[in-house]
């Protein structure tokens, strides 16, 4: 990624290695000479601890000019460059930015209600903006406490990227399934009437309307789940709720199944 000016370095290594090349012959010269006993110990150890000098030597020269050279740590997409050929550089300076971007690591918070159903291993569905495509992922990690200060709980998750479709720092919506409610009862968030006891919702009864006490459960930006008041058989009605009471007389007009 990036290669600072090594000139004076190499020159530097290159003149340690004709060095310990002379070292090292000295060295098995002396040995050859200490092995036949014309010369004594010391001498030989002298000749040997002079070639590990030389050594070490050209080891911290060729540690300095590796480090003359950035490699980037793991494969990855590069960003822009703020530096030009010739530029000094500093340790503090930012030469460029490094993405990895397949898997996609995105970071969600939940709220702390939903702490203990938030698990790894759970899947979640990934939508950028306005777009309707979806991706699908893994949560990999669950952060251990709460935060004070929004009362949610964080998490991250991993989504496959091999297309490059998503981008680090994007903005997205995650769907998170934290639990699967066999025969439940949802209905259309305008449907329910708030008062100030509860809620309530309106069905049709033999051609007037009633009014239905109900709980609510799960909520998403559309729809509500019905734990207590409704039963699947019952009409809901949707529209000109505002104009209803509890016994009005209702013409239905148009019938929906789902």
């Amino acid at each position: 990624m990036l290669k600072i000016d090594d000139s004076e370095l190499k020159a530097q290594l290159k003149g340690k290695r004709a060095e310990e090349k002379l070292a090292s012959d000295e060295e098995a010269r002396r040995r050859t000479l200490f092995e036949n006993q014309s010369i004594s110990r010391e001498e030989y150890d002298r000749a040997a601890y002079a070639l590990k000098i030389i050594q070490s030597e050209r080891e911290v020269t060729e540690s300095r000019l590796a480090k003359t050279e950035i490699v980037a740590p793991f494969d990855g997409m590069v960003g822009l460059r703020y530096v030009s050929s010739g530029s000094n550089v500093s340790s503090n300076m930012l030469v460029t930015t490094l993405q990895d971007t397949d898997p996609m690591k995105v970071e969600f918070s939940v709220p702390e209600k939903y702490a203990k159903q938030l698990k790894s291993g759970m899947e979640v569905i990934l939508q950028l903006g306005d777009s309707q495509k979806k991706y699908r992922g893994t949560v990999f990690a669950v952060e251990s406490k709460i935060d004070i200060s929004t009362r949610t709980i964080k998490a991250r998750a991993r989504i496959p990227n091999p297309a490059r479709e998503l981008m680090p720092g994007a903005f997205a919506k995650v769907e998170l399934t934290l639990e699967r409610v066999p025969q439940a009862i949802v209905i259309p968030s305008q449907a329910v009437i708030p008062e100030l006891s509860g809620e309530k919702v309106f069905i049709y009864n033999n051609g007037t309307a009633k009014a239905i006490p109900v709980k609510v459960g799960i909520r998403t930006e559309s729809q509500v789940q019905i734990t207590e008041g409704l039963h699947p058989q019952d009409t809901l009605v949707l529209t000109g709720l505002l104009q209803l009471a509890d016994g009005s007389p209702i013409d239905i007009r148009h019938l929906q199944s789902e």
